[in-house]
């Protein structure tokens, strides 16, 4: 995009020529041209905002940021922040400094999920400045373009709904193209200082969204497992073929053992080693894991079998953070497990751990409760009609700008379900929302967090009748996940949820951003406490080929050594 006269400007950048740039040094030795992707801009959008509005405004400074952080190679000459007070945190984690930020580049600053390594998506420590734009320059030769949907809160604090997307016309990590709109939306708090320059900027998405259409093409060169799982059917080929030929009897011994060697190492073992990489990678064909519905987030609260997700007998009481539960409103409810739940466990966890303390009635408080409230009609209420906290027949719910859900769907398929349908889960081994129920997926959780997965309020950015906040999801991983061992940590996550209300302050539209990778990769991080389908079976055919090679070796019969993979009595495999 970088051209060699750009005298006249951008009309959606600043700061790229005049006497202010004069003694600017450019990445590439020139300020960059922008034409090919501003094409794409205007001819995909969904929003065209009237000169001067705020949404504009808010649009061409992050234009323009993009564009000193990709382009400029000194913080000294950034015209778009307040030197040495900018921070960038994604997804709420370590904000960067200016430098740190254009140490490592805009690409791998916002892929930093821990769930993407292990998917074969993305390893931002694997990948420079340079490395990264490379990537995804050549996925999006037209460009890769970013506008404002949506301005929810002004100066100083600037919170906004944006969409990024491109056409995947190019490779990406050797997946062919597919030629598809890739697209992502999230959310950014901006603050910013008189001058409207950024101090700190805050992101929430899901990189699952980006990558996980940039994987769906074939791969173009075979895999490492692949190219092993073919060299693997060469040798058996070429021994079938002597066998059947009648050569030799010496000719049928076992191709991977060696007369002399009492051992055969995974990595001496092309099965082995190709399925221990495949097991530990992740690589594979992620196109396609039946129907997807980018579901949206609901805020569950992981309960204890004894104290909180088994109801309790009597729970006349009432909870000091849930309306809903007791009273004649509720003497018609229909509870999942026969009578209203109990909070107690999470309940002592959110006062120990929590990080604010909000004052009676105020704003964070009710909406606090209220999502409390809403997710306890959502696990434990078996029929809508009987929510109290949602706009019957007006209420959706969307998670990091996916196909919204009535309540109906939402209900069906359960809070985690609902939650974690990002495309790149089920590839990183993490989760698969088609292949759980309601059930399952609450017994999941419910076994990793017996301690209860609790939930406050950070911020609230904006109020009724939308209101913007910043929330926090947090657990001890006391009890295993998906055969992965407890680690004791506390595995949390951050996001941005934008809810929509009536006049009676019921629900009718919420919208959830956040990264499921947060959540899953603290998750994953305990030893495995049994062993995967691949690692089983690299077991097995190590275990075969120890003993073949203990009989080679020990002078038995010349018989004793013929291959464990061939039938001397058949001549094809």
């Amino acid at each position: 995009m970088a051209a060699a006269d750009s005298s006249s400007g951008d009309k959606y950048r600043s700061h790229l020529a005049g006497e202010g740039e004069k003694n600017t040094v450019w990445r590439h030795g020139a300020p960059p041209t922008f034409d090919t992707v501003n094409s794409l801009f205007e001819a995909e959008r969904t929003q065209e905002w009237p000169a001067g509005s705020l949404e504009e405004t808010v649009q061409n400074a992050i234009k323009t940021w993009e564009m000193e952080l990709s382009h400029k190679a000194r913080l000294q000459d950034f015209k778009s922040v307040s030197p040495g007070l900018f921070r960038l945190s994604v997804n709420g984690g370590r904000p960067l400094t200016g430098e740190e930020t254009l140490a490592v580049g805009s690409y791998n600053a916002l892929l930093a999920s821990p769930i993407l390594p292990g998917a074969g998506a993305y390893d931002a420590a694997a990948e420079t400045f340079e490395s990264s734009h490379d990537l995804f320059r050549a996925a999006f030769p037209r460009g890769f373009a970013w506008e404002v949907i949506r301005v929810y809160s002004g100066p100083p604090v600037i919170t906004f709904k944006f969409r990024h997307w491109g056409h995947m016309d190019g490779p990406y990590k050797g997946h062919a193209p597919t030629g598809d709109k890739v697209e992502f939306y999230g959310v950014a708090v901006l603050k910013v200082d008189e001058q409207l320059r950024a101090e700190d900027v805050e992101v929430y998405y899901d990189p699952g969204e980006l990558l996980g259409d940039l994987l769906k093409g074939p791969l173009l060169v075979p895999s490492v497992e692949k190219d092993a799982a073919r060299q693997l059917g060469e040798r058996l080929g070429e021994v079938a073929t002597l066998s059947a030929s009648g050569a030799d009897s010496q000719a049928q011994s076992c191709p991977f053992l060696a007369p002399g060697k009492r051992e055969v190492s995974s990595l001496q073992n092309p099965i082995s080693h190709s399925l221990h990489i495949k097991h530990s990678t992740v690589t594979g064909d992620r196109a396609n894991h039946g129907t997807r519905h980018r579901h949206p987030l609901t805020f569950p609260v992981s309960r204890r079998a004894s104290q909180m997700e088994v109801a309790a007998a009597d729970s006349s009481g009432g909870d000091r953070y849930r309306s809903h539960l007791t009273g004649d409103g509720e003497k018609n409810t229909v509870w999942r497990r026969g009578a209203p739940p109990t909070y107690d466990a999470v309940n002592n966890l959110f006062e120990a751990e929590r990080t604010q303390e909000w004052p009676a009635g105020s704003l964070e408080e009710t909406v606090q409760n209220a999502i409390k409230t809403w997710e306890m009609e959502l696990s434990h209420k078996a029929k809508l009609e009987d929510f109290k906290s949602v706009s019957p027949g007006r209420f959706r719910l969307s998670v990091n700008g996916g196909r919204p859900l009535t309540g109906d769907e939402t209900l069906a398929v359960g809070s985690y379900n609902a939650l974690l349908t990002s495309p790149i889960l089920p590839g990183a081994g993490a989760y698969d929302a088609a292949a759980e129920t309601f059930e399952s997926s609450h017994d999941l959780f419910r076994a990793a967090f017996p301690r209860g997965f609790a939930w406050e309020v950070i911020r609230v950015y904006s109020g009724p009748p939308v209101i913007t906040f910043k929330f926090r999801h947090w657990g001890h991983m006391d009890g295993p996940y998906k055969g992965h061992a407890p680690t004791g940590d506390k595995v949390e996550f951050y996001g941005v949820a934008v809810l929509k209300v009536d006049e009676q302050l019921r629900a009718e539209d919420v919208e959830v951003y956040y990264d499921p990778g947060e959540l899953l990769g603290g998750l994953l991080k305990g030893p495995l406490l049994v062993p995967s389908a691949e690692e089983e079976d690299a077991r097995q055919l190590g275990e075969r080929l120890g003993e073949a090679a203990i009989v080679s070796a020990s002078g038995a019969a010349p018989q004793s050594q013929d291959c464990p993979f061939l039938a001397s009595a058949k001549r094809e495999e």
